[in-house]
């Protein structure tokens, strides 16, 4: 009997060569693992995706449609589809993240107290209320993405009252007091990852906003090194000007800063109110009204900062040679580093950064964890990288480390408020929390992320 109108020996089962296997696009031990891998990601993916939905108190849908699990759920399906036809959810992606939510807040979120510049006790949650005239620091600089991600899940902008927010609201009031003629600071919120220290820098600014401030906050640093906009060389000042960004910085001070009048500023405020018009230079204009913000002795004013490892990075901009360019040799990064560094002195207020470990792209260097007193992930020697032009930035930053993980009332406060907010059920018990805390070991993002969220699907 012939075997040519047989199958290939592959087809029927017989072994072959690596050559042949190739040739005839057999999956070999490397593309499987790739492939199982792929497929890992995926499901994580889609389980973030559900989990988060969920959160938000709507109907999984995915890309076709809500996934039941029951089986009599799947019979009842194919009978009659028309009972299982959902509205189509809000486009999130569209959505603006500045003060836009995701989803309408519960009525008991209603009844919650805003957060005050006095009378804050450990565990409360409260409301950064939104301003009728958009001039509440949340609507005019923008939250980070980890912060505006769990603003939507809860449906109203709250936080938990820590002990790290009335230690850093009292170093404020401080720094405020006729008392202090002069008085500047330059501090870092150093903690592990998922400790809070966006939140912390978040309230921070909040308090001084409320309390008679002047506020230049920065959420997403790392964009302005991404090469996101433009930027050209200024042969005179030696730095490559952002004048896009610096339009929109301007922006968002004249809109945070309703008093800002008040401040010696001379003509500067025309100047930027004019430049919303008719832009003329605003990357020199941003550098002349931050120096004159901090020379001015009427009101105080705070440099807050998020990602602040970014301006310690290399850029993804490049030169004409492409050549990649340091954050400190853009215009931007630059002026906020020579107040961090001492460079541009300040007559009264606070330079309070925090850096981010969400984004690997960008780690945090060694002269500024040396500085701010933040423990290694690696053994570091003296013979390791350390920059002289970063170690000149970084050697006057001061670390104010936070905790770890939750207290016991701290913990309590956000579990409650998510089931407040019908974050997660109100089924949840005692064991659920205590599981939470257990699991995360106090950590705040893995108490809610890992601890409180995950239990839903189980």
């Amino acid at each position: 009997m012939s075997l040519t109108a047989r199958g290939p020996p592959l087809v029927r089962g017989f072994t072959t060569t690596v050559a042949r296997a190739k040739k005839l696009g057999v999956p070999d031990k490397a593309d499987k693992e790739r492939l199982r891998q792929d497929q890992e990601k995926r499901n994580k993916e889609r389980s973030m995706m559900a989990r988060e939905a969920r959160a938000r108190g709507e109907d999984w849908a995915g890309d076709h449609g809500y996934q039941p699990v029951s089986t009599r759920v799947l019979v009842d399906r194919k009978r009659n589809p028309e009972l299982f036809i959902y509205p189509p959810g809000k486009d999130f992606k569209a959505e603006k993240e500045r003060g836009q939510l995701a989803r309408e807040p519960p009525e008991a979120l209603n009844r919650l107290k805003d957060f005050s510049t006095r009378n804050n006790s450990v565990g409360d949650a409260v409301v950064f209320p939104k301003s009728d005239t958009n001039t509440d620091p949340i609507t005019a600089f923008g939250i980070p993405r980890t912060i505006s991600n769990d603003f939507q899940l809860l449906g109203k902008r709250i936080s938990v009252v820590r002990q790290s927010t009335i230690d850093v609201t009292a170093a404020l009031d401080a720094i405020a007091l006729p008392t202090n003629r002069q008085s500047s600071e330059k501090v870092v919120v150093a903690g592990s990852a998922g400790c809070g220290k966006s939140y912390t820098l978040l309230q921070a600014v909040w308090h001084a906003a409320n309390t008679g401030w002047l506020v230049v906050y920065l959420p997403r640093t790392i964009e302005l090194i991404t090469n996101i906009s433009d930027y050209l060389y200024d042969r005179r000042q030696q730095v490559f000007m952002q004048n896009k960004a610096s339009l929109e910085i301007i922006k968002c001070i004249l809109a945070g800063n309703p008093d800002i009048r008040k401040a010696s500023l001379g003509g500067l405020v025309s100047r930027m109110e004019a430049s919303l018009e008719e832009p003329d230079e605003p990357a020199e204009l941003l550098w002349a009204v931050l120096k004159a913000m901090g020379q001015q002795n009427k009101m105080p004013v705070l440099f807050a900062v998020d990602e602040l490892q970014a301006l310690f990075s290399t850029s993804l901009y490049r030169d004409p040679l492409f050549n990649p360019i340091e954050a400190c040799h853009l215009s931007i990064p630059r002026i906020l580093l020579e107040f961090a560094s001492g460079r541009q002195e300040f007559h009264k207020g606070m330079f309070l950064g925090a850096y981010s470990t969400s984004n690997t792209q960008f780690p945090v260097p060694l002269v500024l964890r040396e500085a701010a007193g933040i423990p290694h992930e690696k053994p570091e020697g003296p013979y390791s990288s350390r920059p002289e032009h970063h170690v000149t930035y970084a050697k006057l930053l001061k670390g104010w480390h936070i905790p770890a993980s939750f207290s016991t009332k701290e913990a309590i406060g956000a579990y409650e408020l998510w089931q407040t907010a019908q974050a997660v059920p109100q089924a949840f018990t005692d064991r659920t929390f205590m599981n939470a805390m257990a699991m995360s070991n106090g950590n705040p993002r893995a108490f809610i992320r890992d601890g409180l969220l995950c239990a839903m699907e189980t």
